[in-house]
């Protein structure tokens, strides 16, 4: 879809009974590869474990068996995600490449896939853990 129809789908969007979606941003600008100060870069190469480059000016780091390391996530694309992050040179915007961990700005107009997000506070998510021994308290179980 385009930049336009990838934010409009975003905004609308509701899982699970949750809306307030939106597409990632991409403010922090790097050129090449290992782009890991923006929300897809995080995700790609933190969360995800995505091989960072050896040499951020070299060739790009080899794909896992062919194919991204994506768990738990399912179809992710080898191919390009809008971001919500406009370019200064109208009619840019900024994407995120999938199949090489790369920024890059594309027009607008262009077709790529879009990956909504929530701006959450995830510390105030309790961990399994705890909420298990939480679980064994209340049950007495627990010394």
């Amino acid at each position: 879809m385009t930049w336009q129809a990838a934010n409009d789908w975003a905004a609308q969007l509701t899982v699970g009974g949750v809306s307030g979606w939106r597409l990632a941003n991409n403010s922090v600008y790097c050129s090449g590869f290992n782009c890991t100060g923006n929300e897809l870069g995080g995700l790609y190469y933190n969360a995800l474990g995505n091989a960072l480059a050896p040499d951020p000016s070299g060739p790009p780091p080899p794909i896992l068996n062919g194919t991204i390391s994506a768990a738990p996530f399912i179809n992710v694309q080898a191919n390009g995600y809008w971001s919500a992050t406009e370019h200064h040179f109208d009619p840019y915007a900024y994407a995120f490449f999938m199949d090489a961990g790369t920024l890059t700005i594309k027009t607008t107009g262009s077709s790529l896939y879009g990956w909504a997000v929530q701006s959450v506070d995830v510390s105030a998510v309790p961990e399994p853990a705890t909420i298990a021994l939480l679980g064994l308290d209340l049950a007495g179980l627990q010394k």
